[in-house]
């Protein structure tokens, strides 16, 4: 499974933008996005959370309506995956790698969503569709549209199909329930999971369990049961994998996550199960036993790995006993330390850049072995050394299975990645993301950005540069405030005088 192509329209201050993501060598997507300050970095990995959410049947997390353009209240995101199939029967032919071994035929599935600004500080999905083909040229139209709020005509599969399974009473009984409850806002009507109307229903997309359903029927018609055994069958295949896909192998780091490192806290990943472990590493942790067997075993991971990032560095977890919990049952304090051969001393003792690496050590495993990952990283860069920084993203692109996704401002990956890696912000919002430019190998890729941002190149204007000494002259007015009282007095004077004349 592959994230391939990502379209954002009204998402904050992009206006437009589309960014694909290429494959390397080892069959894996590195993709590194670069720009000034306010460009649009960020909402690329939020898009990625947001898309997370709605795959998985989950709701909108609090807060997403910041993604909508605060203009128009409206957002559009678009997304092609590519889903892989071995074919049945072996073929001597290379695949599209140029390796010999069975070919590989590839599913292509686009999912679109419209969002609007709720009341309660979450988007609202106001429309979303899928469609589905064997090649992305291909993809035809939609299968499924579903329109949220406008009433038993909001969905299209095509109508009539829609029309014969909405003459079912406990379809129709459902898709009304769905439509009108408000704990289904901001949520997917193609991907809610049919156990969220049941506890007893399957943990499934509500279009197939309703398909499923349909298909029971024997005074179905047939035009409708031909295209829910055909087309629609093919789509929720791949709607499913596309469920297990935001549920298991997405994982997102944003500025709001890191920020616990800033406080004194590391969110550390069960790379087993995909959930996290929060430390608060100014505080003992009491935990449960399963919880600290479960943390031994990360642990014991990060300790292979730490020594070849930062020299000699050991994680070990110092533990005593505990009052038992509510239930009786029994509870460990556990305290994570570090060590580099000397004494031990408490992990909160280290430096930002290296509780912030040992943070996203998990997310980096899964993006290096597993080809169904995507890691999503906004400030990769954050507190880390510039060298150490440019060998983790070399060594990653080398050998990388899965997908990484990241945002930064120190250019050290722009001289380790190749071109294709790399997405540069520009300062014209219909056109938000734009490639790197192939440079030949005696060009250094950081000195011709940097003489791109303040000489201009052949694109559009990478850097909207302020006027120069504006800041400077700024920091003397704040630093002079009868100074500025009289500037903005002479400025109040010179309006009045001009509505006068």
């Amino acid at each position: 499974m592959r994230l391939i192509t990502l379209v954002m329209d009204g998402v904050r201050n992009v206006g437009h933008g589309i960014i694909d993501f290429e494959d390397l060598d080892s069959r894996g997507s590195v993709t590194g996005i670069y720009g000034q300050n306010g460009s649009g970095k960020t909402s690329v990995i939020d898009v990625i959370d947001c898309l997370r959410h709605l795959l998985a049947g989950a709701k909108l997390p609090e807060g997403s309506a910041d993604i909508v353009n605060a203009g128009t209240g409206k957002a559009s995101i678009t997304a092609v995956f590519r889903m892989d199939a071995p074919r049945q029967e072996k073929s001597c032919e290379k695949d599209e790698g140029g390796s010999d071994g069975p070919r590989h035929e590839y599913q292509y599935v686009e999912y679109s969503v419209n969002l609007e600004r709720h009341p309660g500080g979450f988007a609202k999905v106001a429309r979303e569709a899928l469609r589905a083909g064997d090649s992305r040229s291909s993809l035809g139209s939609p299968i499924i549209v579903h329109e949220n709020g406008a009433g038993k005509a909001a969905v299209r599969l095509p109508q009539y199909a829609w029309r014969s399974m909405l003459g079912i009473a406990d379809i129709a009984r459902d898709v009304d329930f769905v439509e009108r409850a408000e704990q289904f806002q901001g949520m997917s009507f193609l991907f809610l999971p049919h156990a969220k109307l049941d506890e007893h229903n399957q943990d499934i997309p509500l279009l197939e369990a309703l398909s499923d359903r349909a298909l029971q029927k024997e005074r179905l018609a047939a035009s409708t049961r031909k295209l829910l055994e055909t087309k629609v069958y093919a789509l929720t295949r791949g709607m499913r994998r596309l469920v297990q896909y935001a549920r298991t192998d997405i994982f997102i780091s944003t500025t709001r996550r890191s920020a616990l490192a800033s406080y004194q806290y590391v969110p550390i990943m069960d790379d087993a199960t995909g959930g996290s472990i929060r430390f608060d590493l100014l505080e003992p942790n009491i935990m449960s036993t399963v919880n600290v067997e479960k943390l031994c075993d990360i642990i014991a991971t990060y300790n292979t790995m730490l020594p070849s990032l930062i020299p000699g560095l050991q994680l070990e977890l110092r533990k005593s006993a505990a009052p038992a919990d509510e239930q009786g049952r029994p509870r460990v304090q556990v305290e994570l330390m570090s060590t580099r051969g000397g004494p031990h001393i408490p992990f909160r003792c280290e430096s930002e850049g290296i509780i912030r690496i040992t943070g996203l050590l998990a997310f980096f495993i899964h993006a290096y072995n597993d080809s169904n990952a995507m890691v999503a990283i906004d400030e990769i860069d954050s507190g880390v050394f510039e060298q150490l920084l440019g060998d983790m993203l070399l060594q990653i692109a080398s050998g990388i299975k899965g997908q990484l996704v990241f945002t930064a401002h120190n250019l050290r990956a722009l001289e380790v990645l190749p071109s294709e890696c790399i997405r540069f912000t520009v300062t014209d919002s219909s056109n938000r993301f734009v490639p790197a430019p192939k440079l030949k190998p005696t060009n250094n890729p950081r000195k011709v950005y940097l003489s791109d941002v303040l000489l201009g190149w052949d694109g559009p204007d990478l850097y909207e540069a302020p006027k120069a000494r504006m800041f400077a002259n700024a920091l003397y007015r704040a630093g002079h405030p009868r100074l500025r009282e009289s500037t903005v007095h002479d400025n109040t004077v010179e309006a009045n005088v001009g509505r006068s004349e």
